[in-house]
């Protein structure tokens, strides 16, 4: 019943695959439909593959400003892990 959990990894661009960091992390509620955001079922925050193939949690209470660098690949702005 989820709009943004409701197709396949495959499915092409779909608001169930395609995500943006310009949108604050959310969990998952039920009725709430984020389909813009990134969000989990886990209560602490999301599990995140970056571009070096590395897997971090990413929490909630992420500063937003180093969330924004995690989604730009070209801005060359080093992320430190310890602030994930």
């Amino acid at each position: 019943m989820d709009y943004g959990d409701c197709e396949f990894a495959m499915m092409g661009a779909n608001d169930d695959i395609s995500r943006w960091t310009q949108w604050t992390l959310l969990p998952d509620m039920p009725g709430v439909y984020a389909t813009q955001s990134f969000g989990s079922a886990h209560s602490d925050g999301l599990n995140m593959a970056l571009c070096d193939g590395s897997v971090h949690q990413i929490g909630y209470t992420i500063d937003l400003t180093v969330y924004k660098y995690l989604g730009n690949r070209n801005d060359n702005m080093p992320i430190d892990p310890k602030k994930l």
